[in-house]
């Protein structure tokens, strides 16, 4: 099903109303998720915890907490993008490298706006409490890396990794960041939604800190 952009008027009334007419069984199969006939819900992992996803309604619950933070809780950006995976998404399963933003289709047009929005966000943000970088990932359920001063891998959804890494600034250079995707990332999103994945990551741990 092709996803039309509606960032005009109400976006979510709008992808709810393509996500009712999906066929869930498909749906499911397509985005490598579970789909409970019984119950009309479908099962999905985001951001360490497991929800459920009322259909042909779309209501979030959660129902299996795995982390102290809820990152979807009220969050409607959050639920637009996952209403855009289940209209439009394929799940594959990662090849095990990592892209940038840039290198994903139509990276390049939108890489500008991810910059400032994701890459500029994370570098100043913290630049000036690196203290507060590891906490916060590791509350999310991140694992650390190597690369960068300090780096940190997130299982965004089953499936999906977003790596975050940060250099600090000093009196010559400033502050710098990269966010990398798995390589099959593309096929569940599109540029424009991974930059909402970006935004959202770094939200989450915004909120995260408020729990360290």
């Amino acid at each position: 099903m092709e996803i039309v952009n509606n960032k005009e008027g109400r976006p979510l009334e709008h992808y709810s109303r393509l996500y009712s007419a999906l066929d869930p069984a498909e749906a499911a199969k397509r985005c490598r998720t579970v789909y409970h006939e019984a119950e009309k819900e479908f099962e999905t992992e985001f951001m360490g915890n497991v929800y459920r996803i009322s259909f042909p309604r779309f209501d979030m619950r959660l129902s299996e907490k795995n982390t102290r933070l809820d990152c979807a809780a009220d969050d409607n950006a959050v639920k637009i993008l996952l209403l855009r995976w289940f209209i439009g998404g394929v799940m594959r399963e990662p090849g095990g490298s990592f892209i940038t933003y840039r290198e994903a289709p139509w990276g390049e047009a939108y890489m500008r706006s991810f910059d400032g929005r994701c890459i500029k966000r994370l570098a100043f943000a913290y630049d000036g409490a690196k203290e507060k970088f590891a906490p916060a990932m590791e509350l999310l359920g991140a694992r650390r890396i190597s690369g960068g001063d300090e780096g940190y891998e997130l299982r965004f959804m089953k499936g999906l990794y977003v790596r975050m890494l940060v250099w600090a600034g000093d009196d010559e250079f400033p502050p710098s960041s990269q966010i990398l995707f798995s390589d099959n990332f593309p096929s569940a999103f599109s540029a424009e939604d991974m930059a909402v994945v970006g935004d959202i990551c770094i939200s989450a741990m915004k909120k995260a800190e408020a729990l360290i």
